[in-house]
């Protein structure tokens, strides 16, 4: 059995089918340093996990800071991934979150195209990841739970690797409504 520690935790890297088990305090990006990793030959099924992300992005190159302890900031590289399945990855890595997820939130989960995982939250069930109190919501508003950024490196015509990165909100952000981002 290979174990690895996160926040404390044990992680069985058998049973999570995790090949390699990166953890760093403190990265720019865990897609960036992956794709690094990947490069340098890194298997399928090696995951990157940063405590804090400097310059977390997403799509559109949007880019924040992904702060230690908000969340859960990684990235896993794959490979033999067939071209026609890039597509809709983002979607199904995105419906994986949210049913991983649904069991600990008090409210709907939602997939937003393309790649953002939402809670529906009230003022009586908010934000149900949180650590610590949520923001006051008005009925019927959408926090976001995570974000999804798939990238793929090709050679010739083939893809080499595919990299996922999820962002997964642990509490709230300051401003809980849709357009929040997670790290991605």
């Amino acid at each position: 059995m290979r174990i690895a520690t996160l926040d404390g935790e044990s992680l069985d890297l058998d049973v999570a089918q995790v090949q390699t088990f990166v953890h760093v305090r403190e990265l720019p990006s865990t897609m960036d340093h992956a794709h690094t990793l990947a490069a340098q030959g890194a298997a399928s099924g090696t995951v990157v996990v940063a405590d804090l992300q400097s310059a977390g992005r997403g799509r559109g190159g949007k880019s924040w800071v992904s702060e230690a302890g908000a969340g859960l900031w990684f990235t896993l590289i794959e490979r033999e991934v067939a071209p026609e399945s890039l597509a809709v990855l983002s979607l199904r890595a995105g419906l994986a979150v949210a049913e991983l997820t649904a069991p600990w939130c008090s409210g709907d989960v939602l997939l937003k195209w393309p790649n953002d995982v939402l809670v529906r939250e009230s003022a009586d069930t908010p934000f149900a990841l949180c650590k610590s109190p949520a923001p006051t919501a008005s009925p019927a508003t959408l926090a976001k739970l995570a974000g999804v950024l798939v990238e793929a490196r090709w050679r010739d015509a083939a893809v080499d690797w595919v990299a996922i990165g999820i962002g997964l909100n642990l509490r709230a952000p300051s401003n809980s409504t849709v357009g929040t981002r997670a790290a991605g």
